[in-house]
Parts: structure tokens; C-alpha cells; sequence
């Protein structure tokens, strides 16, 4: 989530943690890049980013994708865009953005202060997932990615960290341009989760990139916790920093962080950044067969 005043401090998410010490060792912009065959796929398929600045977009999460290999479309859209159609979609990213308004979980529940939630954005991503999951799509959410898909899958967030005892220096460091990643804070992964199998580490913990004050709360329905943060803690239990389908035959992966900024970074976590658009990627070659 993106800080937008001074004094913006952040709030943390709560779950139990059971087996998160090891992994497993196992304007409207659109691009095209050399599309060529591929068996099962229409040549106008693409990739759909919902994003809220469509020029760091191309710059973080579009370079990542084409990096990981991706040859087809890829099309950035804002809430000031139409519902797409995704027929011609074989994949959903859902990039970091503003905060959610807390009518999306609890009419009663008021907003936050700090917060300065983006409507028009949650109400397109809570659609497009809603269709995504209709088509099984995969579906892979960053920061805000993933708070929007827990809240569209009926979870429910903390709506500022700080309230919760986690500091903002905890949660909300530096910025997307920032040539060299600060790294504020460690996740652990659920050994033999699917986000495991994904990022291809054999540590049992990796360092982060954060820039959020908004966390889950409450899991979604059809989710399951894959990853957490033990050191930051909500009435004795760590904050979510995975999410995952709880269905394995569905590609529906979240991370807190942003990996998109960390693959150009060396070890473990820069590695882990790569694996996970590989691993997306590879989600969408498979729903072709």
C-alpha cells in the first residue's frame, strides 16, 4: 500500500503459524511483444495488470514479466478504464495501489483516519476476480494484490498497523524507484504450500521489501495462509505476508511484499522474486493443455 501523508503509520495481520520455519527444498497502456505460436493460445491472448500508475507499472511489474518470458500481450489498465473482457485473458496481476475502504468487509465498520482508499479500484478488481475465478485464471496478487483478493474472497483488514503495535519503519520503507530495496523485515514460507514450490528457496527465511499500512485480518474464503511475518505480531500471532487457494488445481497466489521490485536483487530473495513470475507464468502454460 502506498503511504500518502506524513505520519502514515501501518497495521498488521493476524494467524495462527503452524509449520512456517522451513521450505520446502524443493494511460491505459498496452504492449506487444513478438507474440509468435504456442500451442493453445489465441494470438491476441495476454496478461491483464490492474494497476494505479500504469508508468511504474511498466517500469516494475511489466519488465518482470517480460523477463520471466512472457512473449504476449500485456495489457495495464486504471479504474479509469472500462471492465474488461477477458476472453482473450489467461492471466490476472494485481499491482500495489491505495488503501480499501472497510465498507468492503463491514458496512459498520468506519474508516480509518490515515486511510485514503481507492473505490473505483477495488469495486473493477473485485469484479475482474470475481470473473477470473469463474474461468479459472490465474490470478497473482502483490501488496494491495493481495489484500483485494482476500477482501473479494469475503476477508476482512486491519486498516492501520501502527493501532495494532506494529511501527510504520516495520512496514512502509522506501519506494518503488529506489535503485537498492530496503529490506525492513524476514517472511516465512509454509513448507509444501504452493507459494513455496514457487519461489524455489532452501532457507527458512527470507528478507523483504514492505510498503504497506493495511494487512489482512481475517482470511477469504477458499484461502489459506502460506506465509508470515514472526516477528511482527497482532495479540501473539504474526502478520499474513502469503495467501494462496486452498484448491491446488487454482493458480490464486498473494505476497504482502513486492517482489517486483526485487528481481534484479542477488540471493535468496532476488531468486525467490524471479521464481515467483516464472512460476506464474508457467501457471498460465499449464491451463493451455
Amino acid at each position: 500500500m502506498r503511504l500518502l501523508s506524513l505520519g502514515f503509520l501501518a497495521r498488521i495481520s493476524t494467524s495462527v503459524c503452524l509449520g512456517f520455519t522451513t521450505l520446502p527444498l524443493q494511460p491505459k497502456a498496452l504492449t506487444s511483444i513478438n507474440l509468435g505460436q504456442a500451442k493453445g493460445r489465441r494470438m491476441d491472448s495476454s496478461i491483464l495488470v490492474i494497476c494505479s500508475d500504469p508508468s511504474a507499472a511498466r517500469q516494475t511489474s511489466q519488465k518482470a514479466l517480460e523477463e520471466a518470458g512472457w512473449k504476449g500481450k500485456i495489457v495495464l489498465i486504471t479504474a479509469q478504464d472500462p471492465l474488461p473482457n477477458l476472453d482473450d485473458v489467461e492471466g490476472i496481476l494485481l499491482t500495489g495501489g491505495a488503501d480499501i475502504h472497510p465498507k468492503y468487509w463491514d458496512v459498520q465498520e468506519p474508516l480509518h483516519e490515515k486511510a485514503e482508499p481507492d473505490d473505483a479500484r477495488t469495486d473493477l478488481e473485485i469484479k475482474v476476480i470475481n470473473h477470473a475465478q469463474e474461468k479459472n485464471l490465474p490470478i497473482l496478487g502483490l501488496c494491495r494484490g493481495q489484500q483485494i483478493i482476500n477482501v473479494a474472497l469475503g476477508g476482512s483488514m486491519y486498516q492501520h498497523l501502527p493501532d495494532e503495535g506494529v511501527p510504520l519503519a516495520r512496514t512502509y520503507v522506501g519506494k518503488y524507484s529506489d535503485e537498492k530495496q530496503v529490506l525492513p523485515h524476514s517472511v516465512s514460507v509454509k513448507a509444501n504450500s504452493q507459494l513455496a514450490h514457487l519461489l524455489q528457496i532452501k532457507v527458512p527465511r527470507m528478507d523483504v521489501n514492505s510498503r504497506h499500512h493495511q494487512a489482512v485480518k481475517e482470511v477469504g474464503k477458499g484461502l489459506i495462509i502460506s506465509a508470515v511475518d514472526q516477528e511482527d505480531l497482532v495479540g501473539g500471532r504474526p502478520m499474513i505476508e502469503g495467501l494462496e487457494s486452498s484448491d491446488p488445481s487454482r493458480f490464486i497466489v498473494g505476497v504482502q511484499w513486492h517482489p517486483e521490485n526485487l528481481t534484479r536483487e542477488e540471493g535468496p530473495t532476488g531468486e525467490a522474486a524471479r521464481n515467483l513470475f516464472k512460476g506464474f507464468l508457467d501457471a498460465i502454460r499449464q491451463k493451455r493443455k
